[in-house]
């Protein structure tokens, strides 16, 4: 079954680190808590606190079953676009600190702005699928489409390395993977 593991790990004094590991690299619970376990390892390493495991606790292991859908695609990148989430997926946090940033403050001009975000993304959206690849050859033909013949082999093989790199080099869309499927939009 495709989907996500989300591993939960937690310190003492109460912060939070989620990972996201997807069933392709983990079949089982240990295996995504082996493989959370080796990034949240980096992760101290790279800010400095190879040891800092000992108040550090391992609190949950989830499977998220895969969920393809344009609505919650979109949903998620103007969330993240708003803040609320870390550039790599999970919910920040509010600190108790009371902090200034807008996400923290979640005041009704933020939520004006996400709202704005997410119609944004609706409506400038391409395409929608699994992958970006299957999003491409569900356009191919269509006016939103992109010309995939010139990427494709006598024996029908796409080079799939070319054409996405012409599309980004065209810089007049974007492409977002998220949880809930790959978002092609223009840039606007």
């Amino acid at each position: 079954m495709n989907g996500t593991w989300l591993v939960e790990f937690r310190h003492s004094r109460g912060a939070i680190w989620d990972y996201v590991v997807p069933s392709s690299e983990a079949a089982t619970v240990e295996d995504a808590r082996a493989a959370a376990t080796a990034r949240h390892d980096e992760t101290l390493r790279r800010y400095g606190y190879p040891n800092a495991w000992r108040n550090i606790t391992l609190t949950s292991v989830q499977f998220r079953p895969e969920i393809c859908c344009r609505e919650r695609a979109a949903a998620w990148v103007a969330l993240r676009e708003a803040g609320a989430l870390y550039p790599g997926g999970g919910w920040r946090s509010l600190s108790a600190s009371g902090s200034s940033s807008q996400w923290e403050n979640r005041d009704e001009a933020w939520r004006r702005e996400l709202r704005h975000l997410h119609l944004k993304l609706r409506a400038t959206t391409i395409g929608h699928g699994r992958t970006i690849q299957e999003v491409l050859q569900g356009l191919a033909g269509t006016p939103q489409g992109w010309d995939l013949a010139p990427y494709t082999s006598a024996d029908g093989h796409i080079h799939w390395g070319a054409l996405l790199g012409d599309i980004r080099k065209a810089a007049t869309t974007e492409v977002w993977r998220t949880p809930y499927g790959v978002l092609w939009t223009e840039i606007s």
